[in-house]
């Protein structure tokens, strides 16, 4: 059986001082099957630098550039970005700071199709 294709959304807004730790954490997950959409929110420090370095080397991510709009408006921005409906498609929203143990993906994937639709 396939793994299902899940889809992160990573707004991104000054996050130059741990950028790179949580991109190295979501590109090192055991779950393969990755979209991820990195949307830079009007950043003015490195990080937009920091996200064309990784999207070089991992043709699974995307970047959105933009002007700030904020947090919400930015996350807003990524899910039309979404590949097409009728594929497996697990969405994940997170902030651009944390890092995700190696297996999270599984795990919520796993949780969510048993019922559990509070993974966090």
């Amino acid at each position: 059986m396939s793994e299902s294709l899940v889809s992160i959304i990573v707004p991104i807004y000054n996050a130059g001082p741990y950028l790179e730790q949580c991109l190295d954490s979501i590109v090192g997950q055991t779950h393969a099957n990755l979209e991820i959409i990195l949307l830079n929110d009007g950043s003015t420090d490195n990080s937009l630098s920091v996200m064309q370095r990784y999207a070089v080397n991992d043709n699974r991510i995307k970047i959105i550039d933009k002007q700030n709009q904020g947090y919400g408006a930015t996350c807003n921005r990524g899910q039309p970005k979404l590949r097409a409906p009728g594929s497996p498609l697990w969405n994940l929203t997170i902030g651009s700071n944390p890092a995700c143990i190696p297996t999270c993906l599984p795990l919520r994937t796993v949780l969510f199709k048993q019922g559990h639709h509070s993974t966090s």
